[in-house]
This record gives structure tokens, C-alpha cells and sequence, in this order.
């Protein structure tokens, strides 16, 4: 919870397969898989977990046990054909190209860089100076060179700029630090010493001329010596990435189906439409928007060729599920707009498909860490979609509504909360919201401004009170929070909920609920309960059918981060998910397991 013990947010940019990669002792042996000590440190400490009274090593056994319970569904989801799926099919295909490029990338960009001491000498030498610079501006060579003539004659650089009309973007000092400019412009601003000029210089915005106005130094070794060290890797990086696009990528055209791509453009146009606009202005298209577009398309077109590689070009449905995995954001939603949008999301599509399918071409799918952590996300969404497979297999008859409600009258009805959520549906937003959260912001401005639940949006993301009972996991979550904790992400259907308990109260007396909303109530708690038992009984048996084996003694012995964390990984060329998949906890069934377990 924020208030007790924030979740931190980490970056992980790479790696995250050496991590798994690691030899280790076994946790867990199920026959058909094992959890081993690696994978279950990488796993528990890049997923956020509520900070309750319970010790690290009782939330260490609960996660052990969702670890277990995903890797029994997931198994009985392929026994069962769901790895067939389109949706995991799919999804598997695209985190698998995310990994063969994250490894060129590693290869061909990181692994060849190379900063000589003279370069780093330089580097540190401009991170320890920080200037403040004015400039004269022009378009136009012959004006510049008349500014440059003046100055040479001894007229005041302060005098001369109170002249022209660039002063107006100077009212505020400009302060230019190591790293922070063009490595063109740098070079010409810091080899000016205090109070001198540059010669005009010919850039992208212009002719610029340079004034030292002011040079300080930066004495802080660690800043500097970082600053340097990061700028260099930075611009290096960027070089090399060049040299690669300049061999792989450049002077290659790769058309696009344009009929198909009108189409596409006019059913997101039309969905559009029917979206409130969030107050941060920006409108997200998810997995389920795209979803929509492939029904209203239709079969024929989905399987028609729409990227168009000579060798195995993309079809239409392959894309739309790329788009909905990744999901867009549109600050501007007029068709022309939307138009811009796609047209850049496709191109940046084309080179990172270009980049997977070298990758494809040096077998780099073969690789055991590629392997090894593509299985991790197969699992995940074969057991995502086993588990959504339920749903429609829950049934409740009115006769059950009416006796629970009987009973319930019988009893003290459930404590009522009040909450305020905030609900995302992507995760660059759970991060910039968390970390807002944890610099102190208010949680009631980033509700009204982050939220997208259209039915709170009117409320600023507030909640009328309801019984614990009620809203699935969001209540089940709340009963166990105190008042001004916040809690999450909670991985829901919808997307990533963030919420924020500001009252609780004993239930009222329930006839003060009218009998159709007790009974919509009572509806969503058998649901969600006959649900929850249906999947830990499926798991029990999936359980009993192996020869589980549990090593607890290599579990006590994991030292494991006891901060929660948020944790998220950005690949090579582009493209960012959670660093692992996220699992809400679900360990509830190996109760169930010992019981059948002593009945033996």
C-alpha cells in the first residue's frame, strides 16, 4: 500500500532472460515443468503485492502457490488446445519477435560499443561545465554574417539581441548542461569561454551565434562522471543503431494494401466516436477495440495479405492483433489524424518486422534464453485465456439469488466501503500514476485526470458506498485495506486498477437497498464466488494428477526484495511489457489439494 510501503517503479531495459537463464535449484518439480529458485526471485520481485501484517515468508509460500496454480491451468490449457488460440497464438508470435530484436539489439547495437579515453576525458571535462548561453537567430546567411560583422566591430551582445525578436524566447535564462543539446551545438558552445561569442553556424533551425553569458562548475564527482558516462553510451548507442538501420533497413519498400488500410482507418474512426474523451485528453484503443474491428471486417479480409513482403507477407489479422498487444494512444481523433497515427505505427511495424525476421534468419528463436523466457508468456496467456474460458460456464439460477438473499437476511450484512479508482488500460499510465503517487500528488486530481472508467468518470473516479461483496476482486481487496491506503495495479478484464479507500461503515439495514439492487449484488457475488471455486477445483484435480513436489527448504533459503515493486521491461528498437506477466493471487486452492491430499 502507498502509504505504508510505496511500490517502486523499475525499468528494466534488458536481460531478463539471463536472469531466468540462471542455473538454480528446483522449487517446484510438476513432471511436465519445474519453478526453480531463479525464475521464482525474478518473478516475486517483478510483481507489486499488497503490503499487509503478513511476514515476507508467508507471502513468499501465497506467491509460490499462484506460481504453481498458473503452471496447472497453463498445462491443462494446452493438453485442452488453447495454445491453438488465435489470441495466444498471436500474442506468442509477437513477444517472440520483442525477444529475437531485444537480442540483435544487445548484439549488433550494445555489445559493439566502445568509448576510447580520450572521448570520456573530453566527456568528463564538459559534464563539470554548465552554461548559460543567449543567441542571434537568422534564416538567412548574409543577415547572420551582418550580426557577426557587428559584433566583430566591438557592439554589445546584450544591446544587439534587445534588437531583434529571439529575445522573446530568451526571458528566462537557458541553461545548457553535458548531454542535454545536439553534440553539433555542444561542440560550439563549449569550447566559447565566459563572455565570448561563436562564429555563425549553419544548423537544422538555422544560422545560431552562441554567447557565453554565464559558466559554472558542477563539483559533485558521482553527478559528472554519470552525466559523462550516460551522454557517451547514449550517443554511441544512437550511432551504432544508425549503422545498423543503414545496412538492414534503409532503401527497403515494403507497400501496404491502401483499400484495406482506409478501411481500417474508418472503423477506428467510428469506435472513436463512440469514446468519452478522458480528462487528460488523450483516447487509447486496446485489445478490445481491435477486436471489435476484426468482427466487423470480416474473415475474408482478415486473412488477405496486408503488409506486403515478397516472402510471407503480413496478413490483415496478424497486424490488428499487433495493434491491439501494443494498443494506441491519439491525442487527436479527426480522421486525418487518426490517419497520421496508423501511418507511423505502420511504418515502425515494417522496420521492426524487417529486424525480427533477420533474427528469424540466424535461428535466434532457437536460443535457449529466448525459449526459456517466450514459455513464461506462452504459459501466461494459455493460462489467462483457460481461466477466461470459465466465465461463460458460471450459471445462476434465480432460486440461488433468492435463497442466498434469505440468508443473508438472516445476518449482519457486509461492511459497506467507499472507494475512488483510477483505471488504465496501459501500462506506461499505471507508471507515470504510481509515480505521481509516490512523489506525493494528490490521488483525488490524478483520479480526475487519469481515470477512464466511463461510469466514474462524471464522480472524479469515486465510488458510491457498496458491500464488500460486491465488485469482485476491487471489493474482495478493499475489505482488507485501512482507511487512506491505496492499492495497486489490480489486473482486471477492463485493464489496471488503482484505488483508494476513503470510508467504511457497517452495513445498513438491508432494506434500505432496494430489492433489485440486492439482487444484482448477490448475482455478482455468486458469480465471482462459484467462479473462484470452480478454478481451484479445477486446480486441485490438475494438482492431483501430477507428482507435485515441493522443496520448501530451497524456498526458505531465497532471499528475496521486500519492497513491491512495479517493474517494467523496454526492448531493443521499441516496445515495452511488465517485466514478467502479472498474477493476481490465487493460492487458496492447495487448502483445498491437502484435504483431498489426507483423504487418499
Amino acid at each position: 500500500m502507498i502509504n505504508k510501503n510505496p511500490i517502486k517503479l523499475i525499468i528494466l531495459f534488458l536481460f531478463a532472460a539471463n536472469i531466468m537463464a540462471q542455473t538454480s535449484d528446483v522449487i517446484v518439480d510438476l513432471g511436465f515443468d519445474k519453478i526453480t529458485a531463479a525464475e521464482f526471485k525474478f518473478r516475486f520481485e517483478t510483481s507489486p503485492y499488497i503490503q499487509t501484517s503478513k511476514n515476507i515468508d508467508s507471502l513468499k509460500n501465497e506467491f509460490l502457490l499462484t506460481l504453481i496454480g498458473e503452471k496447472l491451468l497453463a498445462n491443462r490449457a494446452r493438453q485442452s488446445g488453447f495454445d491453438k488460440n488465435d489470441y495466444v497464438s498471436y500474442s506468442a508470435q509477437i513477444m517472440e519477435k520483442y525477444l529475437i530484436r531485444d537480442y540483435i539489439y544487445k548484439t549488433e547495437i550494445l555489445d559493439k560499443i566502445s568509448i576510447s579515453d580520450s572521448s570520456y576525458r573530453s566527456g568528463l571535462y564538459k559534464s563539470t561545465r554548465i552554461y548559460t548561453v543567449n543567441f542571434l537567430h537568422s534564416f538567412v546567411k548574409y543577415e547572420i554574417d551582418s550580426l557577426y560583422n557587428l559584433l566583430q566591430s566591438g557592439a554589445d551582445f546584450d544591446s544587439l539581441l534587445q534588437t531583434r525578436n529571439e529575445r522573446f524566447e530568451q526571458e528566462e535564462l537557458i541553461e545548457v548542461v553535458y548531454g542535454q543539446m545536439t553534440e553539433e551545438l555542444e561542440n560550439i558552445i563549449f569550447n566559447l569561454e565566459l563572455s565570448e561569442y561563436s562564429k555563425p553556424s549553419l544548423t537544422e533551425k538555422g544560422w545560431l551565434i552562441f554567447y557565453a553569458k554565464n559558466i559554472r562548475k558542477d563539483f559533485d564527482e558521482k553527478v559528472v562522471s554519470k552525466r559523462a558516462k550516460e551522454t557517451l553510451e547514449n550517443r554511441a548507442v544512437i550511432e551504432k543503431q544508425n549503422e545498423f538501420y543503414k545496412i538492414f533497413i534503409k532503401g527497403k519498400t515494403i507497400d501496404v494494401d491502401t483499400k484495406l488500410f482506409v478501411e481500417i482507418v474508418n472503423h477506428l474512426h467510428s469506435i472513436i466516436q463512440d469514446k468519452e474523451i478522458p480528462e487528460d485528453g488523450k483516447t487509447r484503443l486496446d485489445y478490445y477495440d481491435f477486436r471489435k474491428v476484426m468482427r466487423e471486417m470480416g474473415e475474408n479480409k482478415l486473412k488477405s495479405p496486408f503488409v506486403k513482403f515478397e516472402i510471407d507477407p503480413i496478413s490483415l489479422e496478424y497486424f490488428l492483433n499487433d495493434l491491439g498487444f501494443n494498443q494506441l494512444e491519439l491525442a487527436k481523433t479527426d480522421s486525418i489524424s487518426v490517419t497520421n497515427i496508423l501511418s507511423n505505427y505502420i511504418r515502425n511495424f515494417i522496420q521492426s518486422e524487417i529486424i525480427a525476421r533477420i533474427g528469424y534468419q540466424r535461428n535466434i528463436q532457437q536460443l535457449p534464453s529466448i525459449k526459456n523466457e517466450l514459455k513464461l508468456w506462452e504459459n501466461y496467456f494459455s493460462y489467462s485465456l483457460y481461466r477466461n474460458s470459465f466465465i461463460d460456464s458460471v450459471k445462476i439460477s434465480e432460486q440461488e439469488i433468492q435463497r442466498e438473499m434469505e440468508i443473508a437476511d438472516k445476518f449482519l450484512n457486509p461492511k459497506e466501503v467507499r472507494i475512488i479508482e483510477i483505471l488504465t488500460k496501459n501500462l506506461e499510465s499505471v507508471e507515470k500514476i504510481l509515480n505521481k503517487l509516490e512523489a506525493g500528488e494528490d490521488f483525488e486530481q490524478l483520479a480526475q485526470e487519469y481515470n477512464e472508467r466511463e461510469s466514474t468518470i462524471p464522480s472524479g473516479g469515486a465510488y458510491d458506498w457498496f458491500p464488500i461483496t460486491s465488485h469482485g476482486e476491487i471489493g474482495r481487496i478493499a475489505s482488507t485495506m485501512n482507511l487512506g491506503d491505496v492499492y495497486g495495479p489490480i489486473n482486471l478484464s477492463e485493464g489496471f486498477s488503482i484505488i483508494k479507500l476513503i470510508d467504511e461503515r457497517e452495513s445498513k439495514d438491508a432494506l434500505a437497498i432496494d430489492v433489485e439492487t440486492k439482487k444484482e449484488l448477490t448475482r455478482e457475488k455468486l458469480f465471482y464466488s462459484k467462479l473462484k471455486e470452480k478454478l481451484e477445483d479445477k486446480t486441485v484435480t490438475e494438482a492431483l494428477n501430477t507428482n507435485m513436489q515441493i522443496n520448501m527448504d530451497v524456498l526458505n533459503s531465497i532471499k528475496v526484495t521486500e519492497v513491491p515493486a512495479m517493474v517494467y521491461r523496454f526492448y531493443g528498437f521499441g516496445g515495452s511489457t511488465s517485466a514478467a506477466p502479472y498474477l493476481a493471487p490465487f493460492y487458496q486452492w492447495y487448502q483445498k489439494y491437502l484435504k483431498e491430499i489426507d483423504a487418499l
